[in-house]
Formats: structure tokens, sequence, C-alpha cells
């Protein structure tokens, strides 16, 4: 990136990695065979099994940080951390939901990406496979939990999250030649934004199908504040989701509608360009969302590398980027200093379900990391 006439120097990128890297380096004392839990508790994060949706980013943040270093610590203990994922795939512990993308992407494939492991290649391959069974022809689209005969209706539905999953197919695609996954993946990817993306750009997190026809028959919030706001995070996962799709399947008929979903971020942000738990909030004393401003910086950065956007969006998401970013160092970064164990405070993993409010979340760490690695280096082989 040039810095010229920037008010993120790469001197302050510099800084902020090193930060960064103190925090991981204290978390790699107590995690060095395991995993922190998906967000803090009083800013400690406590232990947690690979059991869950989460441990990938623990995993994504050391390979960002080998990566980003060479230092052979980070590789020694990431590297021990993948077998728990082979195991996890070899014997479908906790794989009953989407977040199969997710889990993988950020070990196993991010490993073969890195190292080119050819085992983890293959698990990758696995956890593709496990995840493309997941489609659902009625709907056309990755369901979100639970089998396909499922009695229970209310698990017959995607999520924007998915956006994210659905990339561990693409590769899978390109990798194996086997058209399948992209098909899957890119119908789940249309189903998605033809249902959740209001006219207005702001979006729900759900979308509910009927299991006979396939045809919608709700949409609704089930992490925002009700059904007629705009999570933050869901919101995000839409800025960072339609350009990753973009990179694979260069499909321009969503340049205007991804114009919709970033500004609608963008235009939604308080002064400090830190994201409320809710859009609907600009404003107050309501919990902050940092997470979710990590993962519109690396979707704007994705967008303006890989989108063919006119000159006039690229100006304002680079600026935007630059400026939640300048924010998120100064105001929501820790230090070594700093009693909380995470690389970034203020998170919000759900706040109806009081889980995680105004706290560190391992993946907002994990965005933090990955941002700070898309302004140092642009060229960066991204592992989604």
């Amino acid at each position: 990136m040039n810095f010229d006439n920037c008010d993120l120097t790469e001197l302050k990128l510099r800084n902020a990695l090193k930060n960064a890297l103190s925090k991981v380096d204290n978390l790699l004392l107590k995690f060095s065979d395991g995993f922190p839990k998906s967000s803090s508790c009083g800013g400690v994060y406590p232990s947690s099994g690979n059991t869950d949706w989460t441990q990938c980013f623990w995993t994504g943040i050391l390979w960002l940080s080998y990566e980003l270093t060479k230092n052979s610590k980070y590789l020694y203990t990431v590297t021990g951390l993948m077998d728990s994922f082979k195991e996890r795939i070899d014997k479908r512990i906790a794989l009953h939901n989407h977040d199969i993308g997710f889990i993988f992407i950020l070990s196993t494939l991010a490993g073969y990406k890195v190292t080119g492991d050819s085992e983890l290649r293959q698990k990758s391959l696995d956890a593709a496979m496990h995840l493309a069974n997941r489609f659902r022809e009625k709907g056309q689209f990755i369901q979100l939990t639970g089998e396909a005969d499922c009695e229970d209706p209310a698990s017959y539905r995607l999520i924007i999250d998915c956006l994210m999953n659905i990339n561990l197919l693409y590769w899978a695609g390109e990798e194996t030649g086997d058209a399948e996954f992209t098909r899957r993946a890119y119908a789940h990817f249309k189903s998605t934004v033809n249902n959740v993306i209001r006219p207005d750009g702001s979006t729900f997190q759900n979308c509910t199908f009927d299991k006979t026809n396939g045809d919608v028959v709700k949409l609704w919030n089930r992490q925002g504040r009700d059904d007629e706001s705009c999570w933050s995070r869901g919101q995000a996962w839409g800025v960072l989701g339609i350009p990753l799709t973009y990179a694979y399947m260069k499909n321009e008929d969503i340049i205007d509608t991804y114009y919709k979903v970033a500004d609608y971020f963008l235009d939604n942000l308080p002064e400090d360009k830190i994201a409320y738990w809710d859009h609907c909030y600009t404003s107050g004393s309501e919990p902050r969302d940092s997470s979710a401003s990590a993962i519109a910086v690396c979707g704007l950065l994705q967008a303006c590398r890989t989108m063919p956007i006119d000159e006039a969006h690229r100006a304002k998401y680079m600026g935007a980027a630059v400026e939640i970013m300048n924010s998120l160092i100064d105001n929501y970064s820790n230090t070594s200093s700093d009693s909380a164990e995470g690389l970034i405070s203020h998170g919000t993993y759900w706040y109806g379900g009081d889980l995680g409010i105004d706290e560190c979340t391992i993946w907002g760490d994990y965005f933090y990391l990955e941002a700070i690695m898309r302004f140092l280096n642009p060229e960066w082989k991204k592992y989604w």
C-alpha cells in the first residue's frame, strides 16, 4: 500500500502489529495446546475444547503471526494444533452446521496454503465435501443447522454469516476441478443476497425456507435488536463476503448491490467509526462491536483489491478503511500493559443472549490482525 498522504502510516501499523503480537505471545503461553473460548470474561479468555465454530480463529491468528514474522514458534504451535482439526473432520466432531467453512478455512486450509502440506489439503477437501452435503436443492442453500430430515422447520434456513463458509467450496471447486462444489457455493450466495438484502442495503440475518417447496417463509434477525433492525456484524459479513465471492466468480452484476451494502454499513457508523452491536444505534451508551468494524475493514480492502468498483467508491472505501483502522488502533486495541487478553476490546458476541457483551472476541482479534496484514501486504494470499 502507498502510505503517501495517508493518516495511517506504515510506522503506525508496524507498532500496532508489535502490540498485537505481544498479546498473541501471552496467549501462546496459555493456549499452546488448546484454544481460547469465543469471547473473554472480564477481558480474560477461558479455555475451550475444539467443539465450537470459533477455535479456528486462534489457529488463523497463529498462521497470520507466522506469515507476518516467520518466527518458528507460531508455526510450531499451530502445526501441533492441526491434529485436533484432523480428528474433528475424521470423526465428524460437532460438525452439524454450516460453520464447517469457518472451522477448516482458518485451520487446515490456511495451513495448506502456508506450508503446502498435502495432508492438510486432503482434510480441507474432506471438510468441503461434508459442507457441500448440507446443500438443499429446495431453496438452493446450505442449511444452517440440523440434518436434512430434521423435523424442526426453524432449522431449514440460512444466515448471512455463511457468505464466509462457502469460500471453502469455491476453493475445493478450483482445487479439484469439480464444478459441483462451485455450483452449490454460488447458488447459496445468490439465495442469500437475493433474499436477505433490503432495498436500502441493510440486511436480515436469517432467511427461513419451506422444506416442501423452497419458498421463503420468513426473514428475521436473531442477533439484531429486532426483525426490522440491522445487526452490524451480519452487515459486516456482507461487506466482506460479497467481494470474496467476486474474487472467485467475477460476478459483476453484484457491484451495485455491494455499493448499497457497504454504504449502509459506513453511513450508519458513529463518530469514531466503530459499530454499535446493531446499526439502529449510532450514538449513546449501547455496547459496540469492534469485531464488526474489523471485518468491514477487511471487506473494504478486498473490494478495492479485486472488484472493478468505480473511482468514487474506491476512494470512499479506502478512506473509510483507513479511518476505521485508525480508530481501532487508537481506541480499541490493547497493548502489553493492558489487562485484557485480546488484541482488541469492546466486542459483542450476542447481545440478546447476554453473551460476550463489551468483551474481546477471538474473531475480532483475528480480523484485526488480518486487517493489519492486508494493509502491510496488499498482495497477501488470502485464506478465504
